[in-house]
């Protein structure tokens, strides 16, 4: 009586078990099948926005890119403002600049002379500075990128990447060369050299509270603020030094 009772409800939660499983089967089924439905859309969505964006830049015009900047009373101010929005932008703190007097144009007798490096066109003088930061890692990494990929053209040197006295900061120190005209520039050409944008955002810098962005401003009485700021004669600063300058 047991045995039969036993086999009859085997009978019955085998066939309801079965049924079950594969009921679940299913559904694990089609909702896999729904993931990888979404999974192929999703794709080819951003293979065709990936395609998109490289049709975009085959036709994009070149970015404006200025080899030199005329040898004159903006130009190093310029320069640092460069230089600080760019720390700005990546929270990297400036310890140390010192700049050097641009380097005279070689005569045809030093031109004669055999040399591996690539001549500079005829006008065009190199200013090399040397240059102290620190940060972390990863914002150290970007601040050298904007660097490189400045509308001026910049060639660094001399890199030297280390540890800081406490993690997770990174102090680095390189020769940043840049490169001024010594001819007179034409109109058109001055006027699109002041016309720079670069592409940081706004914001108070932490060496001396100026805007990173403002350029040509002017205090109440009269003062560039960019020129009160930098171009008090001074050719190398420090931390300890900016106060004195500002």
């Amino acid at each position: 009586m047991n045995k039969t009772r036993a086999l009859t409800t085997l009978a019955v939660l085998i066939p309801l078990a079965v049924v079950g499983l594969g009921a679940w089967a299913v559904v694990h089924e089609v909702q896999r099948m729904n993931a990888l439905h979404e999974d192929l859309e999703r794709t080819e969505r951003e293979i065709a926005l990936a395609e998109r964006t490289a049709q975009e830049l085959k036709v994009a015009p070149a970015p404006a890119r200025f080899p030199t900047s005329p040898l004159g009373p903006r130009e190093q101010p310029d320069f640092l403002n460069t230089l600080r929005a760019y720390a700005d932008a990546t929270r990297v703190r400036l310890d140390r600049w010192t700049n050097a007097t641009p380097i005279a144009p070689t005569s045809s007798a030093q031109e004669q002379e055999p040399s591996t490096r690539p001549k500079l066109p005829a006008g065009v003088a190199p200013v090399s500075s040397a240059v102290e930061a620190s940060g972390s890692y990863a914002n150290v990494r970007e601040f050298l990128y904007l660097l490189l990929r400045s509308p001026r053209l910049f060639t660094m040197n001399d890199v030297r990447w280390e540890r800081g006295d406490k993690w997770p900061r990174t102090r680095v120190s390189f020769t940043l060369t840049r490169y001024v005209s010594t001819a007179p520039p034409a109109p058109e050409e001055s006027a699109a050299a002041g016309s720079i944008s670069f592409p940081v955002g706004g914001g108070v810098n932490r060496l001396g509270g100026l805007p990173s962005q403002r350029r040509g401003e002017s205090s109440a009485d009269g003062t560039p603020l960019v020129s009160r700021a930098w171009g008090c004669g001074i050719e190398r600063w420090s931390g300890d030094d900016r106060e004195a300058c500002t």
